[in-house]
């Protein structure tokens, strides 16, 4: 795809955009018990920030489409608190996961780079992870699945990856860690409490902290998608080498970094980071979201 399909959406509100991330938040609060703890993180309220920016990157695009006049059904695959996310929209006769990673740039532009250039990512750290499901439809009716890429782009510095900050009484933490004990990231056909107590019980818990705290309104950038067609130019980022890349000419690409007994990948001189193993190409490579 070409530099000039990237598509910045940068016309957000921001009464909509505010909205758009307590909704974000709300759902990673009260679906945390019924979520597995993937990146092993023992911080209750980091684990819940990242939940927020997956959703938000979802609720951003579903705007994005509400706007624009693009059929997307997010209603069909949706799926309540406690149940796991099937797809996360379909359209065309496909189904869709969005595949987000939050980049850090000065100025409204990248300046050595292109959107191009940065690196489509999905997580492929086990036999079940998500790139190991790419090809396995939820549906009969839909045609296949296609992945789309999308990137929460800010500008400011002191917010970098914080833009986003959850924080919650030690009461709030603690009862949250209970729930998540009793139900251990598993998934139920029947609500297995009311949301009225989960928030009354939430509010009772709250002290002097602010719960959301918001540094910057980060535009979404959606870069392309893949499908079927494009599995086979993926590569493991832990094997990454020059010759993955015939078509990309820029070196230092990526940098490998190791920050005590955790590696990580730095691309693009710190634009984006990853601290697992992903399986990627360049944006540069995928097919344009033109719908």
């Amino acid at each position: 795809m070409k530099e000039s399909e990237i598509i910045i959406v940068d016309y957000i509100p921001s009464q909509v955009y505010y909205s758009l991330i307590k909704e974000s938040a709300k759902y990673a609060i009260i679906s945390i018990p019924f979520t597995i703890n993937r990146m092993h993180l023992e911080n209750l309220e980091k684990r819940i920030e990242n939940i927020a920016k997956g959703k938000l990157a979802e609720n951003l695009f579903a705007y994005y489409c509400s706007e624009n006049g693009i059929a997307a059904d997010f209603n069909t695959p949706s799926t309540p608190f406690y149940q796991t996310d099937h797809r996360d929209f379909l359209l065309d006769g496909y189904e869709w996961d969005i595949k987000n990673n939050f980049i850090h740039h000065d100025g409204n532009v990248l300046q050595s780079i292109n959107y191009t250039d940065l690196p489509a990512l999905v997580p492929d750290r086990h036999s079940k992870d998500q790139w190991s499901k790419r090809n396995e439809k939820i549906y009969e009716s839909t045609k296949g699945v296609r992945f789309l890429f999308t990137f929460l782009k800010s500008t400011d510095k002191k917010s970098r990856e914080q833009f986003l900050s959850i924080r919650l009484s030690q009461q709030q933490i603690d009862f949250l860690q209970q729930l998540a004990n009793k139900y251990g990231g598993n998934t139920f056909k029947e609500k297995p409490f009311k949301e009225k107590w989960f928030w009354s019980k939430m509010s009772a818990l709250k002290d002097e902290k602010l719960s959301l705290i918001i540094r910057d309104f980060p535009n979404l950038v959606i870069a392309g998608y893949a499908d079927a067609e494009r599995w086979n130019f993926f590569k493991p980022t832990n094997s990454l080498n020059d010759n993955n890349f015939q078509n990309y000419q820029k070196p230092f690409w990526y940098e490998k970094i190791r920050k005590g007994e955790t590696q990580l990948l730095k691309f693009m001189d710190g634009v984006i980071w990853t601290r697992i193993k992903n399986a990627t190409l360049p944006v540069s490579m995928l097919k344009a979201f033109n719908f």
